[in-house]
């Protein structure tokens, strides 16, 4: 286990203002991860009819990003374990910017898919180095609240994104502008990763043939864990319905209400401004509830995403105004809420040098067993069924529906977390031993 670097704080790996400082910048960076992920979403129409596409294709775009960083999110884990997170995290940072930047040049729907297919490989790993960065920098008596603080900052970069995005675009007449601000933004605030402090890692090995795990084994070895494995299965389905809301919503709003991109990323900002809430209520609730009931940060997220669907569904039925509006603010407070006890569950069951890689395999399982297609499902339901918002509309509330099974997963996952949190510390044991 590794050493404290600072004997005034016992309880930080690497001192308290170490512990902040990394806390502040992997911050920072995920919020501009989500601004950038988001400003497709309030500008999508107006790709779409600039250059003649329909649903589907736009559809295929998000897919494609999605599928970018499911794809490369486990072996990018790997590397960044076997490497150095802070390095990694700020490497990808500049990465996805400048491909951001690059996004705003497209033409055409391919020169618009290769660059945003690649703004996704280049966000694939960035919080399996950031989320294991905080939880060791941090003691574990606050892990689901400092997974809560980072959670928190989804949401706002999503606000930004969609809100300074949808601005951008009316005030200058291109939805292009977005992209070549947030994409500068980015390749500046990603130096600041380089400085972050790093730990180093026990080296673990294979006892059959006497070798060391290879990203394969080490994904097998993750899947045996029962709480993972539901977990993640549970992630992808949450992901189907939160993925297509998340794409398709401010195209919804001005189908529905006939507005501007401005007014449509306004108003989903305003609903998305409770993931905020959510979130950092999330990490505090499974804390507090965890000195009581020690399934809590799997029972949590069972009860809120069951909340959350049918808010989802309710959403979409009153188009997103008047009390559609309410249950909107709703479905996103409490969705964000399983997000932080989630993240913590990952840590609590998995060895410490193999962290990034749980956290990766649930980016990679969450975006290849739903989520990634999801963006796409919707688009061809939505031209299946006349596109226009009716179509539209079908189609999320279809696709919203997937996070019923979600929460029976991670009610099924509760039963074996404690059981596995006691097999990760006894790994941990074994690995000091030898």
């Amino acid at each position: 286990m590794p050493k404290t670097t600072d004997t005034g704080n016992s309880d930080y790996l690497f001192g308290k203002k170490n512990a902040y400082f990394i806390l502040f910048v992997v911050c920072l960076l995920m919020m501009i991860n989500y601004m950038d992920r988001q400003v497709f979403s309030v500008v999508q129409e107006s790709i779409r009819i600039d250059m003649g596409l329909n649903d589907t294709q736009m559809g295929m775009i998000g897919t494609f990003f999605a599928l970018g960083m499911g794809l490369f999110a486990l072996p990018i884990a790997y590397v960044v374990d076997k490497w150095s997170r802070s390095k990694a995290i700020g490497i990808m940072a500049v990465l996805w910017s400048g491909l951001t930047f690059i996004t705003g040049l497209g033409v055409n729907f391919i020169t618009v898919l290769i660059p945003r297919t690649l703004v996704g490989i280049g966000e694939a790993g960035y919080t399996s180095g950031g989320t294991p960065l905080i939880t060791a920098a941090f003691p574990e008596r606050l892990r689901a609240t400092m997974m809560g603080i980072l959670n928190m900052v989804l949401p706002i970069g999503g606000i930004i994104g969609l809100t300074l995005g949808g601005y951008l675009a009316v005030k200058t007449g291109t939805w292009r502008m977005p992209f070549y601000v947030f994409g500068a933004i980015g390749i500046l605030a990603g130096t600041l990763a380089f400085f972050l402090k790093d730990y180093k890692n026990t080296e673990a090995k294979v006892l059959k043939n006497n070798k060391r795990e290879n990203v394969i084994d080490s994904a097998i070895s993750l899947l045996k864990i029962p709480t993972l494995l539901r977990l993640y299965v549970g992630f992808a389905m949450m992901q189907v319905m939160l993925m297509s809301i998340i794409t398709w919503i401010p195209t919804f709003i001005i189908r529905a209400q006939g507005v501007k991109a401005d007014y449509a990323g306004l108003l989903t900002g305003a609903i998305t401004l409770f993931g905020i809430v959510g979130a950092f209520l999330g990490g505090i609730v499974a804390d507090k509830w965890q000195v009581k009931n020690h399934r809590s940060r799997m029972l949590l997220p069972a009860i809120v995403i069951l909340i959350g669907t049918v808010m989802a569904i309710l959403t979409l039925i009153f188009d997103v105004k008047g009390i559609g509006f309410i249950f909107g603010c709703c479905m996103m407070l409490a969705c964000l809420m399983a997000v932080p006890p989630l993240t913590a569950v990952t840590q609590d069951v998995t060895p410490m040098e193999k962290r990034g890689q749980a956290w990766g395999l649930n980016s990679f399982m969450q975006y290849f067993l739903g989520g990634g297609w999801a963006p796409l499902v919707a688009g061809a339901l939505s031209d299946y069924l006349g596109a226009g918002a009716e179509g539209l509309k079908i189609a999320l509330i279809i696709t919203s529906c997937f996070g019923f099974i979600a929460a029976a997963l991670y009610f099924l996952g509760s039963k074996h977390y404690l059981a596995d949190i006691e097999k990760a510390k006894q790994f941990a044991y074994q690995q000091e031993a030898n």
